[in-house]
């Protein structure tokens, strides 16, 4: 009789520990970040400020399969469940900057990403202190999620200004956007 209780017991445990096991793996969740190749682009000239002026406008692509296999095999695309942006760097390339033509020209910024019919802002700055040739914005946007948007085949930017001044030459600039993607198993 106490080898049955004994056996039934420990039949009980290992069930018991197999089920405990599988509920671990499938509760598995990672925060990834994700810095994609920055985008170049060209400010055009700027005519007047009297409105905002679309200093960028371009189709882009993240290949997040690869991004995430950089990290670990073990998770795709079809695990994402959450794509936050962590910070936008916007950069003017050296060779085109001066003192008249920089980042202190732009007294707003707003940078936007979208697909399809779903659009998010990725950063907006209002009255720009800027004055080099750089500009972070750090946790630009915490709390949109933009999984439908970045886990397409492509995106849209857009990056609006509204100048203090008109330009008379146009800028070579980059964006680095960094994303924290979260991934469920």
């Amino acid at each position: 009789m106490t080898r049955s209780i004994v056996r039934i017991f420990t039949a009980l445990l290992f069930v018991l520990v197999i089920f405990s096991c599988k509920k671990i793996n499938e509760s598995i969740q990672r925060e990834i970040v994700v810095s994609p190749e920055p985008a170049l682009f060209t400010i055009p000239v700027i005519p007047n400020t009297n409105a905002g002026f679309i200093a960028g406008e371009f189709l882009d692509t993240i290949n997040l399969e690869h991004e995430l296999h950089l990290v670990s095999k073990e998770f795709g695309p079809g695990n994402v469940s959450d794509v936050k942006v962590l910070s936008v760097k916007l950069d003017l390339l050296a060779d085109t900057i001066d003192e008249e033509h920089n980042l202190a020209l732009f007294d707003d910024i707003s940078i936007t990403v979208s697909s399809g019919e779903k659009k998010a802002i990725l950063a907006k700055v209002e009255n720009s202190s800027a004055s080099e040739g750089s500009m972070l914005v750090q946790g630009a946007v915490p709390t949109t999620d933009l999984k439908d948007i970045l886990t397409g085949s492509t995106f849209l930017y857009d990056i609006r200004v509204r100048a203090a001044r008109a330009t008379s030459s146009t800028l070579r600039a980059r964006l680095s956007p960094v994303f924290s993607v979260t991934v469920k198993k």
